[in-house]
Order: structure tokens, then sequence, then C-alpha cells
């Protein structure tokens, strides 16, 4: 398990984990990094994810690896930014935080791999995984406070499956893996229930 790699050192739990993580799938080094992004409120226990990346690889310039970044922001802009950042320097960039998934994989040409938002795994018929009448009624009424609760019932799975060549270890494909409960259609389910 790996936490964001790009936390300020000021913040107590800095020191805790990693960031960064190689692991090896048939003995090739697959590296997984974990950045959380400026848009995402976290009191300024964060870096500029971009600068810190930027030096990142500069340490690691030269090495033979699968590299997939799972970037935690908010904005779609600032996944997008990073995708284009980053291009050809990284095999994939895996958007996440929104919960919703995006229908927009692709394969640039310089070969990285990229999603705006995987999506969450979770609860499926909430609100972002919230349960629904008390976010519903946030909208209805936000002068009122409400408390975030988790939604009960059917779940879902979001996901994405990415396959790489294993010469040049550049992505070939990434689809996108949806498997929700409970619902009437699903384009993504092919078990919808009535």
């Amino acid at each position: 398990m790996i936490r964001p790699f790009n936390l300020s050192e000021s913040f107590k739990y800095s020191e805790l984990g990693t960031g960064t993580q190689v692991i090896s799938c048939k003995s090739i080094p697959v590296r997984v990094t974990n950045l959380l992004g400026t848009s995402v409120p976290f009191r300024g226990n964060q870096t500029n994810c971009f600068l810190f990346f930027s030096k990142f690889l500069e340490e690691i310039e030269g090495k033979r690896e699968i590299h997939i970044v799972d970037l935690h922001a908010e904005t779609t802009s600032e996944k997008n930014a990073f995708l284009w950042a980053f291009n050809g320097q990284v095999s994939a960039i895996l958007g996440t935080h929104t919960h919703v998934p995006t229908n927009d994989c692709v394969i640039t040409p310089e070969g990285t791999a990229y999603i705006t938002d995987v999506g969450m795994t979770g609860p499926a018929q909430g609100v972002i995984g919230g349960e629904r009448t008390g976010i519903i009624q946030k909208f209805f009424y936000p002068e009122r406070g409400f408390i975030l609760e988790p939604q009960s019932g059917p779940a879902q799975l979001c996901s994405v499956l990415m396959e790489f060549d294993e010469e040049s270890l550049k992505p070939i494909s990434i689809e996108p893996i949806i498997i929700r409960e409970g619902f009437k259609y699903d384009r993504y389910s092919p078990k919808s229930t009535d």
C-alpha cells in the first residue's frame, strides 16, 4: 500500500509509508506512484505535484520499468494537464478522487495510457458513495449542515485493465472495468437486474 508521495515534510504523517513502490510482474519492474493534486483541499499538507514529480523523474532517469501514476486530484483539468506535462515520460496516468468513472481511456502516440478518473469502489446507489438522502437535502438546502454517511446496499467496483508490451514496456491497451449491482440497465454490467 502506498500513500501520497508529495506530502509536505511538515505534515505529521509524511514519514509513514512510502509514496512510490516497485514490484515485479513477470520479472519486469513495475513502479506505482501516488500523488495528491493541488486541487484537493488537504489544508496545504501536499506540495505541488507537478514540481515534485519533475524532480523525482530526474532522480530515477534511465530506469527501465513500467511506471504507473495514480494522480488523486479534484479537477479534470489538473489531471489532463498532468498527462500533457509528463506525456511519454511514464507508462500510465490514472486519475482518481471524483468517484465517477470517466469515459476517456487513451494511449498517446508517445506511449502514456491515461484515464481522467477510474471511478470508485463502494456503494453503487448512493451519491459518490454517500447516503443519497442527506446529500440531496444538502443541494436543496445548502445552509443546513449534514453528516456524510455511507450508502448501504448494492456495490460497485471500478478499475482499469492495462496491457504492456514486455519488450518496449509501452502500453498496448487500457480498458475500464466497471461492475455495478442493482440497476435495471447498466452498459458495463452484463447481468443487469430487474
